[in-house]
């Protein structure tokens, strides 16, 4: 029978499939109207072994101060898909402006309890990446994904150029998913586009599982965005 891996990497390319024979079509015709993707809500249990992870890269992981909130900020700012109210500004504001709601936004994040962990290879900065606790901001435009009592959440993982395709997103995500489950967390959830193929090699290795696929269709016109279930659970997604 294949592992976890082989069947995560399996469905993962059967949907895949589905997205640029199907939905990538119907989403260029939607364009004008709005934007549809499709989502997976991966989930981990974490009372399961953590594998080891090697990068050939000597590695200190530790978490953010709150001091380095703006420098971090600067890194999502380059993202736009991750930066917190970067993507877009329904209300017009200066750029400055967005940018300083951006940086409250990551630094509240710190002060209600979440954690931003940031990977360097020596003096430079290789990988940043944020653990939830109560909630994440967003995983689909329009929704939060609210966590109970014993659930983690990741989000928002960056590798720098020059690290990339070195195996550290994967080895920074099982540091993380270790200390999800020192705080007493049983399960780990993530949310991440089938087009952001990149990040599965790290959910791979560490034995993440679909729990649910969704399309998620944002409107151009201020409004909800609507959420597809194609087939699992969604429901960390649905909570009020």
């Amino acid at each position: 029978m294949p592992d976890a891996s082989q069947q995560l990497r399996a469905e993962v390319e059967r949907l895949a499939r589905h997205w640029r024979l199907l939905w990538r079509p119907l989403s260029v015709l939607l364009r004008p109207f709005g934007s549809l993707t499709l989502e997976l809500v991966l989930v981990r249990d974490l009372a399961l072994p953590m594998p080891e992870i090697a990068t050939g890269i000597e590695l200190t992981i530790r978490t953010a101060r709150e001091d380095e909130i703006g420098w971090i900020s600067e890194f999502y700012r380059r993202e736009p898909y991750l930066y917190l109210d970067g993507g877009h500004d329904p209300d017009g504001r200066p750029a400055s402006e967005t940018y300083t709601k951006a940086k409250d936004a990551y630094r509240n994040r710190l002060r209600r309890g979440e954690k931003c962990f940031l990977a360097f290879a020596g003096p430079e900065l290789a990988h940043i990446n944020w653990l939830c606790f109560t909630f994440g901001e967003e995983p689909v435009p329009g929704k939060r994904i609210l966590l109970k009592p014993h659930e983690c959440y990741t989000t928002d993982a960056i590798t720098l150029d020059g690290f990339r395709g070195k195996n550290i997103h994967a080895q920074v995500l099982a540091e993380m998913l270790r200390a999800g489950a020192a705080a007493g967390c049983h399960t780990a959830y993530t949310v991440t586009n089938i087009e952001h193929r990149a990040s599965f090699k790290a959910f791979e290795q560490l034995g993440w599982q679909i729990l649910g696929r969704l399309l998620c269709f944002s409107p151009r016109r201020p409004g909800h965005a609507r959420l597809i279930r194609l087939g699992g659970s969604i429901e960390p997604l649905l909570r009020q």
